[in-house]
Order: structure tokens, then sequence, then C-alpha cells
């Protein structure tokens, strides 16, 4: 883990394009024209007009500004995501990440926003920013002539990190407001996704500050930044896997198994008549009872049909209530036909050890604060915290749990029966309006491998 998790210094100021001309002293050689022509366009474009120039210079602003947004808003991420891990780790510390992991979580994260917003406006601004990052992390005299500082370095702290690719970033932008004709064919790149060059900024308004569609892109970084480096980190730590713990009476009562492991008696499908007396109002639909059959220091969940004239309602509310009591549940996926409804559960654990052959005892569930601040939603459509890291169901094929890919993706149920609904309908894996339809898919793509 990372040794700071305390608020950096305060930022040169000079650095924010809010501040111009007389205002910024980028370190950069008196009288050098820095060298670009390593990475521009082959053809050599004619020289901006003066309105050109203006209004180029009032995007860069605007990209300033959005640069020194993000880096607020990732410094205060850091601090929560890393801070909120360190806690959760029991015995031994992860690797630090390297140099090019840092500028893919970043990239990544802009491109999600440039592709999600559907805007020109937001695309460019997002490529800009993204192609800064790569030009600044690589091992280039060009871009340090201009920074002073070493991106192509290893480093410890990711508080540090942050601030230092921000004033970068910021040196970078300075640089081009200041001379932009020098700088017109510079090519910018998201690797694998966009380029665009300087000039383009001539051709279109990027959103102030105050835009909302500004303040959408900032939220939607933060939020994609948020999720890569949570993801990246609980893999390294391998403290989280999931298992199925046996529930029906008998010697392997209680044991926790892999979930894709032969030999559990019963496997891990179950079915319930669909019906107001076995879902109806006030019956036990679920509860954790084989989980502390072995650790009855768990608190005891339970979940009761709510109605007995709409079924659906009256399951969904059972399991919500469950879902609440006892967050490391898992019950996916379930399949509700006209007859009965089927589901599998699972839960997750946070153990160094793994699940041996023949199942154990010991079956840690997973803390359920942890539980409530990493997920968005229940599982079962409704949104539990909007602040979450993630959905349920891109947890699972995350890489983070090294069983997660074994849950079975459908149930199987007999031929005369006929479909309703599904977990995995879009409404129940992607609940509520936190984020678009279109980034909950792109960023579900983009988990950190």
């Amino acid at each position: 883990m990372f040794t700071c998790f305390t608020k950096t210094d305060a930022i040169d100021p000079s650095l924010n394009l809010k501040t111009t001309s007389s205002n910024v002293t980028p370190n950069v050689t008196p009288n050098v024209t820095p060298n670009v022509t390593s990475n521009v366009t082959s053809t050599v474009s004619p020289d901006l007009t003066p309105d050109e120039i203006a209004k180029i210079k009032n995007n860069l602003t605007n990209c300033g500004d959005f640069n020194f947004m993000i880096y607020t808003l990732q410094e205060e991420t850091i601090m929560d995501v890393y801070g909120t891990l360190k806690g959760e780790q029991k015995k031994k510390d992860a690797e630090d990440p390297h140099k090019n992991d840092w500028s893919r979580y970043l990239c990544d994260a802009l491109e999600i926003v440039g592709i999600a917003s559907e805007q020109p406006e937001i695309e460019i601004l997002a490529i800009v920013i993204g192609g800064i990052v790569e030009y600044v992390t690589e091992d280039s005299e060009e871009a340090s002539a201009i920074t002073q500082i070493n991106l192509d370095a290893e480093f410890n702290k990711e508080l540090e990190r942050n601030k230092q690719t921000y004033n970068s970033i910021a040196k970078i932008l300075n640089a081009m407001y200041e001379d932009p004709n020098t700088y017109r064919d510079k090519q910018l790149t998201i690797t694998g996704y966009k380029s665009c060059v300087l000039r383009d900024l001539a051709k279109m308004n990027i959103p102030y500050k105050m835009d909302p569609a500004f303040s959408d892109a900032t939220d939607n970084q933060d939020r994609a930044f948020r999720k890569q480096i949570t993801i990246a980190e609980m893999k390294k730590m391998k403290f989280w896997d999931i298992c199925f713990i046996q529930d029906i009476q008998g010697d392997q009562f209680g044991s926790g198994y892999k979930p894709h492991q032969s030999g559990i008696r019963g496997g891990v499908q179950r079915s319930r008549q669909f019906n107001k007396d076995f879902v109806g109002n006030g019956v036990k639909v679920i509860s954790n009872d084989e989980v502390r059959y072995h650790h009855p220091e768990y608190v005891q969940a339970n979940g009761f049909g709510t109605s007995d004239d709409d079924m659906t309602k009256s399951w969904i509310d059972a399991n919500n209530s469950f879902i609440k009591q006892f967050p490391a549940a898992f019950t996916y996926p379930w399949t509700v036909t006209n007859v009965s409804v089927y589901s599998c559960r699972f839960y997750i654990i946070n153990s160094y050890d793994k699940i041996p052959e023949g199942g154990t005892a010991n079956t840690p569930i997973a803390n359920a604060d942890f539980m409530n601040w990493l997920f968005i939603d229940d599982g079962f459509g409704n949104v539990i915290n909007s602040d979450g890291v993630m959905y349920r169901y891109d947890f699972l094929f995350s890489g983070v749990m090294d069983y997660g890919g074994y849950i079975p993706g459908s149930n199987m149920f007999p031929g005369m029966e006929t479909e309703v609904f599904k977990s995995s309908d879009e409404k129940y894996k992607y609940p509520g309006s936190v984020v678009t339809k279109k980034l909950r898919i792109l960023n579900k793509k983009k988990i950190v491998s």
C-alpha cells in the first residue's frame, strides 16, 4: 500500500490557466523553442489567424480549468480509495503501481468521458488532456524540457503522482497558450482511441467551467478513474473472493465451496414456486442460516415477502431487505418463469486463504460497511449507494475475485416453463440514473486488466 494518505501541499497557483502571461512562469529555458517536430503531423499547416489564436487560447483556458478540477477530485478519490482499502487489508502490503499503469488509468477514464458524452467539444477536451498525459509520461526530453518533472520515474505515493501529473499538464497547456503557432500541429493522442492537433481547438468551443456539460465530464471522469484504481488495487491485494455456502441440511451444511466445484450436494441452484405460499406476504424467502451455522457471531439476516398480489415485488423486496442486512451476499443470477423463481446465492469473503477442494468452515464474510462503500446497487434493481464504486454485476467479472468468473451466467429451468424476467436484464444489472447506459457499458469494457 502507499504510505501517504494525507493531503498534499498546495499546488502552484501560477499553473492554473485562470492566471496568464505575467503570472505564469513555466520552467522553460528562456529563448529556447521546445522541439515539437518529433510528434507533429506530416504537413505543416498555415499560421493561425488572430481569431483562431484567440479561440484556441480560450479553449486552452477551459482545458486548464478541467485539469484543475479533475486533479482536485482525484486527490479526494485517492484518499478515499486507498484509505478504505488500507483499512480492509489485514496482512500484507500490495505492490506499488508502475508509471504506465497510472497513465493508463487516467487515459482510460478520459476516453470513457469522450465517448460517453456524445459531444465533440467534450471529446476533444478529453483527447487534449489524455494526449498530454501520454506525452508527459513518456521518456521525452521534449516534455521534460518544459515541465522540469520526470514522470518516467517510478513513484510510491499516489497523491504526489497526481500532483506531478497535474503540474506537468498545466505547464504544457501554458506553453501552448503562450505560443499557439509553435504548437499548432502538435498531435495529441489517447492510444487506442483518437488523436487531435492543437489547431483543432479553433473549430469548436470547449464548455466553460460553469457549463453543466463541463460538470458532467468531470463527474464521469472521476467516477471512471475511481473504479479503475479501486479494481487495480483490489486485484493486487488478492484479499477477496466468492464462495457458495451449502444451505441444504446435512454434513455439508454451512461449509464453503468454490462456486464451480463438483461434488456439492444439490448444486448451487435453488428453486421456489412463484406464488403467495412461497414468496407471499410474511413468508421467509431468504436467510443466512447456513452462514451462521459455523459463524454465529454474524448478524441474523432474513428477507420476507411483502405482498400476496404482486409476486414480483414481493420477491424483490425480500431480497432487497436481505441484502441491506447482509450486503456481502450475492444472489445472482436469478430467473423468474411463469411457474417458479430460480436463484443462485453466493457470499463474498475476505481472506488470503483460498477455498480448499474439500470445502471449509472458515468463510470470513466481507465487511458490511466496505460492501456498502463498494457497490452502487443491491443486485435486484435498486440503488443502495449512488456514490458507490461499481455495480455488482461488473464486480463479478472485474478479475478481483479468482472465482468470480465461475458464477453461472444463467439459470436452467424446465422447457415447459416460460421465462418472464431475469437478473441480467438491463434494469436489474444497472438500476437508477447514476450514470448513463453508454457510460456503464464503456466502464465495463475499460475494467483494468
